[in-house]
């Protein structure tokens, strides 16, 4: 066929994805797209259908650097679950959008979508861009009670900015979510050495000393 029009192509794609060649459906609308042929809902219908897990194909054009694209994808979803906004505000995060990234959280829990993962992946795009308090403002202010991977995050963009204040509040928290877990601290050992901090760096080192004793005594007492 020397011209192909949109109904063309959308046969031959609703034809390889009804017929389980799924790949060959999505090849199919990408050398579409390469050709500058504008896609309809109909096309979207068969694309989205042809791929195995919407969030994959959603990851998949964000790491071809179609940030574009995988917003068509999400879009188009009449029904969105925890998967697609994971794989959209990744994506968004990936490619430095983060305002888009944080709008996408706060729509995803206007729509009553319980979020997970989202809030280390939103601790940890804060952290990046330098907005702390906003991050801890964030974790204080989730629906759910924030783990040791969400302080963990913000304790790691603590030191890569050099906030030593919260630094300590934050491995307070983690300290109180883990007692038994003091690596945390090492972090903001290093946090103070690097800031040229000695005396702080051996208080702090003296402080873990401690409640390594209080551990020991404690496991002693159990037993």
């Amino acid at each position: 066929m020397e011209v192909r029009t949109l109904v063309s192509w959308n046969a031959m794609i609703a034809s390889y994805e009804q017929n389980k060649a799924g790949g060959d459906a999505i090849q199919l609308f990408r050398e579409m797209l390469i050709e500058n042929i504008d896609f309809d809902s109909i096309t979207m219908v068969s694309v989205i259908s042809a791929c195995a897990g919407l969030g994959a194909l959603i990851d998949m054009y964000s790491k071809c650097g179609s940030i574009k694209l995988a917003t068509i994808v999400f879009n188009s979803l009449h029904h969105r679950s925890v998967v697609s906004y994971t794989s959209i505000i990744a994506a968004y995060a990936s490619h430095g959008l983060g305002k888009e990234a944080i709008m996408l959280f706060s729509k995803m829990r206007e729509e009553g979508i319980r979020p997970n993962s989202h809030c280390t992946s939103m601790v940890d795009l804060l952290g990046r861009d330098g907005k702390l308090l906003e991050a801890y403002e964030f974790i204080e202010n989730m629906p759910i009670e924030p783990d040791a991977d969400v302080w963990g995050a913000l304790l790691s963009a603590c030191r890569i900015h050099g906030n030593i204040e919260l630094a300590q509040r934050v491995a307070h928290r983690l300290y109180r979510l883990n007692p038994r877990n003091v690596s945390f601290y090492v972090i903001v050992i290093n946090i103070y050495a690097e800031a040229g901090r000695w005396e702080d760096v051996t208080r702090m080192r003296k402080l873990l000393d401690e409640m390594e004793v209080i551990r020991i005594c404690g496991q002693s007492l159990v037993r």
